[in-house]
């Protein structure tokens, strides 16, 4: 049996180390993934509703509709971090977490979401219009901005009855990915309650009348 030429036994060590590093750089490399956790809305005081309520999934504007979590330094920069995501793009995670803060509440007859077919007395969509880290040490805030609207449903056309901006900035010194997630947490608990009670209030008028 001949012997390998020594240069073919150098070449196989050298492959066998690239292929170690490159596992240990993929190891090093992996991406995390981060998720909102904010708390329902304290409601009492209210009466139910005797109307259903179809939440749709709401969309997101660019550059956020996706899952990279994005932040803004300077007037113009906007950028995202490389191994760090959400776990959802940000339209399906605001829009999860209005269905059951809308459920938690007790005060419609029921909450639908938007992949059941059913039809409901009224139907809520809405888009994600700011979602990201903005500013640098003290000056860091978590920005989310939200636009709903709200309506019914008369044959093909809708019946719009409400629309409204509504925004919260976090302040968020930090810029770890965790810390973006807890103050835009915090962010979320803000409009979910504020959009509760606004569409409460106009179905309520819609109800009395």
């Amino acid at each position: 049996m001949k012997k390998l030429p020594l240069i073919f036994m150098i070449l196989f060590v050298l492959a066998i180390n690239n292929t170690s590093c490159l596992n240990l750089r993929s190891q090093s490399k992996r991406i995390s993934y981060y998720a909102l956790d904010s708390r329902s809305p304290k409601v009492e005081g209210l009466s139910p509703l005797p109307f259903t309520l179809k939440i749709l999934p709401f969309s997101s504007i660019k550059p956020y509709n996706t899952r990279r979590i994005i932040y803004k330094e300077g007037r113009f920069n906007l950028d995202s971090y490389a191994y760090h995501r959400w776990i959802a793009p940000p339209g399906d995670m605001v829009s999860q977490i209005i269905i059951r803060d809308f459920r938690e509440s007790g005060l419609f007859k029921a909450i639908i979401s938007g992949n059941v077919p059913l039809p409901s007395s009224f139907y809520l969509e809405g888009t994600v219009e700011d979602f990201l880290h903005s500013g640098m040490k003290e000056e860091g805030r978590a920005i989310l901005k939200v636009n709903i609207i709200l309506f019914k449903k008369k044959g093909l056309n809708p019946d719009i009855i409400f629309q409204k901006t509504y925004s919260a900035s976090t302040p968020c010194p930090e810029t770890m990915p965790e810390d973006i997630a807890r103050a835009m947490s915090s962010s979320m608990e803000v409009i979910s309650r504020d959009i509760l009670m606004d569409i409460y209030k106009i179905i309520k008028a819609k109800k009395d009348n």
